[in-house]
């Protein structure tokens, strides 16, 4: 069960596995234009962007040894203003 396929089979007239279908090709098209671009705007969503994380210290939480945590790519996540209106 997957809520996002529900929806969307409850808000079109589709089925469920041309929903999975398109929800799977919509993905792939997001990570195209991150590799792309850095930053994907999804109308009345919001904006996925890839952000540099720098390398910094840390403590392995097991050990408590000092480590340093290497510099890596993150995606980060802003809300539109219209999704943020329909989640309050």
């Amino acid at each position: 069960m997957n809520p996002l396929i529900d929806a969307m089979t409850s808000v079109s007239s589709i089925t469920r596995a041309r929903a999975r279908d398109e929800i799977s090709r919509f993905g792939q098209a997001v990570a195209i234009v991150l590799a792309e671009y850095g930053e994907c705007r999804i109308p009345g969503v919001g904006v996925l962007k890839i952000v540099e994380r720098a390398e910094r210290k840390g403590r392995n939480p097991k050990t408590g040894e000092a480590i340093v945590i290497p510099a890596r790519k993150a995606l980060a996540f802003k809300p539109a203003a219209q999704l943020k209106r329909a989640i309050d």
